[in-house]
Protein backbone atom coordinates (compact mmCIF):
# COMPACT_ATOMS: atom_id res chain seq x y z
CA UNK A 1 0.00 0.00 0.00
CA UNK A 2 2.42 3.00 1.19
CA UNK A 3 6.06 2.20 1.57
CA UNK A 4 6.27 3.09 5.40
CA UNK A 5 3.49 0.99 6.32
CA UNK A 6 3.88 -2.62 7.42
CA UNK A 7 1.29 -5.55 7.18
CA UNK A 8 0.32 -5.35 10.55
CA UNK A 9 -0.40 -1.63 10.19
CA UNK A 10 -2.96 -2.09 7.20
CA UNK A 11 -6.12 -2.15 9.36
CA UNK A 12 -5.32 0.92 11.53
CA UNK A 13 -3.91 2.56 8.58
CA UNK A 14 -6.82 2.01 6.51
CA UNK A 15 -8.32 3.78 9.37
CA UNK A 16 -6.06 6.30 9.66
CA UNK A 17 -6.57 7.26 6.09
CA UNK A 18 -10.26 7.81 6.52
CA UNK A 19 -9.99 10.08 9.33
CA UNK A 20 -8.03 12.41 7.45
CA UNK A 21 -9.61 15.33 6.09
CA UNK A 22 -10.97 14.97 2.20
CA UNK A 23 -8.90 17.75 0.65
CA UNK A 24 -6.07 15.26 1.71
CA UNK A 25 -7.78 11.74 1.73
CA UNK A 26 -8.84 11.85 -1.29
CA UNK A 27 -5.74 12.16 -3.85
CA UNK A 28 -4.37 9.77 -1.42
CA UNK A 29 -6.91 7.02 -1.94
CA UNK A 30 -6.82 7.48 -5.81
CA UNK A 31 -3.22 7.73 -6.30
CA UNK A 32 -2.16 4.83 -3.57
CA UNK A 33 -4.98 2.66 -3.40
CA UNK A 34 -6.47 3.23 -6.74
CA UNK A 35 -3.53 3.43 -8.92
CA UNK A 36 -4.06 7.12 -10.55
CA UNK A 37 -1.07 8.53 -11.98
CA UNK A 38 -0.46 12.10 -10.76
CA UNK A 39 -1.88 13.78 -13.54
CA UNK A 40 -4.84 11.70 -13.36
CA UNK A 41 -5.70 12.93 -10.15
CA UNK A 42 -5.16 16.37 -10.99
CA UNK A 43 -7.12 16.24 -13.86
CA UNK A 44 -10.67 14.03 -11.46
CA UNK A 45 -9.78 16.84 -9.10
CA UNK A 46 -9.72 19.83 -11.22
CA UNK A 47 -6.23 20.89 -9.31
CA UNK A 48 -2.64 21.43 -10.91
CA UNK A 49 0.36 18.30 -10.47
CA UNK A 50 2.20 20.02 -8.24
CA UNK A 51 -0.87 20.84 -5.69
CA UNK A 52 -1.73 17.37 -5.83
CA UNK A 53 1.75 16.43 -5.10
CA UNK A 54 1.68 19.06 -1.93
CA UNK A 55 -1.76 17.35 -0.62
CA UNK A 56 0.18 13.78 -1.31
CA UNK A 57 3.07 14.78 0.49
CA UNK A 58 1.36 16.70 3.32
CA UNK A 59 -1.46 13.48 3.49
CA UNK A 60 1.66 11.05 4.13
CA UNK A 61 2.99 13.56 6.52
CA UNK A 62 0.36 13.35 8.66
CA UNK A 63 0.21 9.26 8.69
CA UNK A 64 3.25 8.84 9.28
CA UNK A 65 3.38 11.02 12.43
CA UNK A 66 0.04 9.35 13.50
CA UNK A 67 1.24 5.83 13.02
CA UNK A 68 4.29 6.65 14.94
CA UNK A 69 7.20 6.01 12.24
CA UNK A 70 10.34 6.68 13.20
CA UNK A 71 11.18 8.23 9.97
CA UNK A 72 10.12 11.34 11.22
CA UNK A 73 12.11 14.56 12.86
CA UNK A 74 10.06 17.06 13.51
CA UNK A 75 11.41 20.84 14.44
CA UNK A 76 9.08 23.45 15.77
CA UNK A 77 9.20 25.52 12.87
CA UNK A 78 5.95 24.76 10.43
CA UNK A 79 7.72 23.39 7.67
CA UNK A 80 9.53 20.90 10.07
CA UNK A 81 12.29 18.91 8.74
CA UNK A 82 10.75 15.78 7.28
CA UNK A 83 13.81 12.50 6.84
CA UNK A 84 12.23 9.60 4.85
CA UNK A 85 12.33 7.28 2.11
CA UNK A 86 10.60 8.98 -0.29
CA UNK A 87 10.99 12.61 0.88
CA UNK A 88 12.99 12.66 -2.53
CA UNK A 89 9.72 12.32 -4.64
CA UNK A 90 8.65 15.72 -3.56
CA UNK A 91 11.67 17.48 -3.66
CA UNK A 92 10.95 20.83 -6.15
Amino acid sequence: MLGYMSESDTPRSLWMISSLDPHYRTPLVLQALMGYSTEEVAGHMGLTRSAVLSRLHRARQKLRVALGSPEIETQSSTMGTIKSTHAHRYAA
